[in-house]
């Protein structure tokens, strides 16, 4: 079986490739034999950089954890930011306002499954829309979450 890069001629000219990638639409699943890179947002860049002041060292960006429940097929999702030795994770919600994909209904059906799933798991996840990514916001809530897991250690 061809891979869709050998059959389609705009796939394996690069030039006309990446005008293809830049108008597509990225999403969690790519097409075979070409490798999205994610843009970064500036929410979420804001929110790194916030976290690693508070918190005094980065969180893991776009942090893996798979699905654990018997009997049904396997899935690896990711945390925007994560602390996984402390299991807090934190979500930015990116296109509340304009349709995005974390209202649209399938989406947010499926972040409903990934975020039960990783409360499941005994994850503490965080879910912030860019106007929430304010510092004073943000170290209150890390405060609290580190006070909290400094006493039940």
């Amino acid at each position: 079986m061809k891979k869709l890069i050998d059959t389609n001629p705009y796939l394996r000219d690069p030039e006309q490739r990446e005008k293809l990638i830049e108008r597509s639409v990225t999403s969690s699943t790519g097409v075979e034999g070409i490798h999205i890179k994610k843009r970064k947002s500036p929410h979420e860049e804001k929110l790194f950089a916030l976290l690693n002041n508070i918190c005094q060292y980065p969180p893991v960006r776009e942090y893996k954890f798979d699905q654990k429940i018997a009997g049904q097929k396997q899935r690896m999702w990711r945390f925007d930011f994560a602390y996984p030795e402390i299991k807090i994770a934190f979500e930015v919600e990116g296109g509340t306002w304009n349709g995005g994909r974390h209202v649209h209904p399938v989406g947010f059906l499926n972040d409903c499954i990934k975020y039960n799933e990783a409360t499941r798991q005994g994850w503490i996840i965080f879910r912030l829309v860019p106007s929430m990514i304010k510092e004073d916001y943000i170290c209150n809530i890390w405060t609290t979450v580190f006070e909290n897991h400094k006493r039940n250690q």
